[in-house]
């Protein structure tokens, strides 16, 4: 097979419509919403930041914000939490406000991760378009495909495996549940699971989730369980699950483009594609808005 560039011909190709190309009314309201998110990304950054310090906030006046650890426990009988050869715990701050995972990591990075996500869906199709529209995208007659329609194309194969990605939301937030119920509530609800554990216990966290069972903190065990949960769900669950479920998108968006681009690798070496008079990169600028 010589290694000249084929001629291609410079008109678009319909490629075979999916017959679930139509958006039902559901999704056409899911893809409004989307839509929506993705032209008002600062709104949404500005929601998202808006939340997680309302809840860094409701932290104080409930007293978990800045909580000291010393390792004493309120069991009957007493029974503190020791390290080492017999050494009791030093005082530690455990507080909401000054635990890097949870107050500075939800007020931070979650808005910006929530503002990545936005964009990644965002540009998809936007990208899928400028790559056919450059004729990076053929048929295996080496025409090239409609932006519209492999665009559609795509959208139909989200909503075929909508259920995997829900099943995979499911399963992350049930899990990050179970951890809230194992490490949170039931400490709070039956305080003796706490006894004889060492503070190295990797099933435990002793911080300011369970500061209602330090005798020297001032908490509400009601309080300081909702605010965990709530917590939970928002910062542990439903952040870890939109970014598990986008990132698995990402993946097969990926795959899509490569399998509609290479299944018909075998039959040419490569094509001329039209990519700019100052391009240097072989049409590959059309993929700056998905990767970057």
């Amino acid at each position: 097979m010589s290694d000249e560039p084929i001629a291609a011909p410079a008109t678009a190709m319909p490629i075979a419509a999916s017959e679930d190309t139509a958006l039902p009314s559901r999704w056409a309201r899911i893809r409004g919403w989307g839509d929506w998110a993705g032209e008002n990304v600062f709104l949404c950054w500005a929601y998202v930041t808006i939340v997680m310090m309302v809840l860094a906030v409701v932290s104080v006046p409930i007293g978990i914000h800045a909580v000291g650890f010393s390792g004493a426990l309120d069991l009957t009988p007493p029974d503190p939490v020791e390290f080492g050869a017999g050494k009791r715990v030093p005082v530690k701050e455990v507080g909401y406000l000054f635990a890097l995972n949870w107050a500075p990591y939800s007020v931070l990075v979650i808005p910006l991760m929530m503002v990545f996500v936005i964009r990644l869906w965002r540009c998809m199709p936007e990208t899928l378009r400028a790559v056919a529209s450059a004729g990076v995208l053929r048929s295996e007659g080496l025409a090239r495909l409609d932006p519209e329609q492999i665009a559609s194309r795509w959208q139909a194969l989200q909503r075929r495996c909508i259920g995997v990605f829900a099943l995979i939301f499911v399963c992350v937030l049930a899990f990050m549940l179970y951890d809230w119920w194992d490490v949170v509530a039931r400490p709070i609800l039956f305080p003796d699971t706490l006894r004889g554990l060492a503070l190295s216990d990797p099933s435990m966290e002793f911080d300011w989730s369970i500061a209602c069972r330090y005798p020297e903190a001032n908490v509400s065990c009601v309080a300081d369980g909702v605010f965990g949960a709530v917590a939970y769900v928002l910062i542990a669950g439903l952040s870890t699950a939109i970014a598990f479920a986008s990132c698995i998108t990402a993946v097969l968006f990926v795959v899509y483009v490569c399998g509609v681009s290479g299944s018909r690798a075998d039959r040419f070496h490569h094509v001329a594609m039209p990519c700019g008079g100052k391009d240097q990169r072989g049409g590959f600028e059309h993929f700056e808005a998905f990767f970057g």
